[in-house]
């Protein structure tokens, strides 16, 4: 009897040898999963940290657009102030130009009709 305990005890011994070896294989597994889990989150934070500094840049990017569009649009303004002084301006010379003419035309006038009266006269 004591032998079939013995031969009891050495199975039961060898059936946990092998649920020890299985939870060991487990428990490698497990960690295993652990290191892939680890390594997806480290990824995942990266990404994330990308992102950020991308949202970053992309908010940067947007102030300067903006920026550059209300300097457009005072430069617009602007060009459109001074394109009206340049307009008034030549305006105003047209009308100094046209005036001369006249003055010279009527000076021409005068002069032909005083050679003439100075050619009757004689």
């Amino acid at each position: 009897q004591l032998e079939n305990e013995i031969h009891y005890l050495q199975e039961n011994l060898k059936s946990m040898e092998k649920i020890q070896g299985l939870t060991d294989l487990q428990l490698q597994e497990a960690d295993e999963e652990k290191e892939r889990i680890l390594a997806q989150l480290q990824e995942l934070e990266k990404k994330k940290r990308e992102d950020a500094r991308s949202q970053e840049q992309f908010l940067g990017l947007d102030e300067e657009l903006k920026s550059l569009k209300k300097a457009v649009a005072a430069s617009d303004k602007l060009a459109a102030a001074e394109l009206t002084i340049a307009k008034d301006q030549l305006k105003s010379l047209h009308g100094t130009v046209v005036r001369i003419n006249q003055e010279r035309a009527e000076v021409g006038t005068q002069v032909s009709q005083d050679v003439l009266i100075s050619t009757v006269s004689e």
